[in-house]
């Protein structure tokens, strides 16, 4: 797993010509140093969730979406204010087509983090899933406003699906 101080995450997601919305993995946000950023109830350690959330985007690199959807599930029970752990589950469950779950799990991530920009992304592209086109197309509108290169990976989806904006 690639682990970046979150500016440079951002730089990359910004500048990349890769498209993600087709199926790559989600990458975890990281602060600087390293540590994944979460909003930690008592009781759930900084180490704690930085070993939960690799350990289901490891099992997400793995195309094991039903493994990585109920370990992802089991942790958002104890620690509801992890932005990244919502966003590998909305992806484990986008995987396996359960586009309103994993559509409410990119809404809380997105809650968590108004600004996690992968995490809309992928919102779109399960709106797009759904046939939501509106939806997906404002979240698509405003990437291309911030994020061009997130924008095209939901466009090139939505052609891919044969969407028409």
């Amino acid at each position: 797993m690639r682990v970046l101080p979150i500016v440079s995450l951002l730089l990359v997601a910004s500048a990349s010509s890769h498209a993600m919305a087709a199926g790559d993995a989600p990458e975890p946000a990281a602060a600087p140093g390293g540590a994944v950023v979460s909003a930690q109830p008592k009781g759930v350690s900084t180490s704690e969730a930085n070993a939960a959330v690799s350990e289901v985007q490891a099992l997400v690199d793995a195309k094991r979406f039903k493994e990585a959807t109920t370990k992802a599930r089991a942790f958002v029970t104890k620690d509801t204010g992890n932005a990244q752990m919502y966003n590998l589950l909305g992806f484990a469950l986008r995987q396996q087509k359960q586009w309103v779950d994993s559509v409410a799990a990119y809404q809380e991530a997105l809650k968590l983090r108004p600004d996690y920009v992968q995490a809309k992304e992928y919102l779109a592209v399960a709106y797009l899933g759904m046939g939501e086109t509106k939806a997906a197309k404002a979240l698509h509108d405003e990437l291309k406003t911030t994020h061009p290169a997130l924008a095209k990976a939901v466009a090139t989806e939505a052609k891919r699906l044969k969407v028409k904006w």
